[in-house]
């Protein structure tokens, strides 16, 4: 099965189709990481906190590879490497650290300083080796992406005091999804 979504399909766009399909997928540290982000976070570019600068760097390169900036903010632009910092530091457990450890260990030391090119050939062969690390990071990429406010806010449509609750809205085509 491949990875990557139609050539003709923009990456952003698959992800948002997928997010609307599926929802995102949401575990107990995910939840806690996201719900605990706007304390965590506040200050974008604080840099690494938990994980080392290394570390932090290829994080930052891999979220963006993800969720490039294009008509919308990109992963750099909210925070998404400064999110998975904290979560890392405060939220996962020790298995879920170790295997972020030890996939991050194994990228390359000047990752992040490597062209885009040579960036996605290490980020396919990860997709193609089936690796939990990066279902794991990729998880919380999108965590720390559709929770931020700037995308909640700019991408997303938000409502800050919502009446009452409509479980099944009608979709119309073209129209930004709720944030959550």
């Amino acid at each position: 099965m491949n990875d990557f979504p139609d050539p003709q399909m923009n990456r952003r766009e698959a992800v948002k189709r997928t997010a609307l399909m599926l929802g995102i997928a949401l575990t107990s540290s995910g939840v806690t990481s996201a719900l605990s982000q706007a304390t965590d976070t506040r200050q974008l570019g604080a840099g690494a906190r938990f994980l080392s600068k290394e570390a932090f760097a290829k994080v930052e390169a891999i979220a963006e590879l993800i969720l490039p900036r294009s008509d919308t903010p990109g992963a750099k632009d909210v925070g998404v490497a400064e999110f998975v910092d904290v979560s890392f530091g405060k939220y996962l457990s020790e298995d879920e650290k170790e295997l972020l450890r030890t996939g991050l260990t194994k990228i390359e030391t000047n990752f992040a300083s490597s062209s885009l090119e040579e960036q996605g050939e290490v980020y396919r062969s990860l997709v193609e080796s089936s690796s939990r690390f990066l279902w794991k990071l990729r998880e919380l990429v999108l965590i720390g992406y559709f929770t931020s406010e700037t995308v909640g806010k700019t991408v997303l449509r938000f409502d800050p005091i919502p009446g009452k609750h409509e479980g099944c809205l009608p979709y119309e085509q073209g129209t930004p999804a709720w944030t959550i």
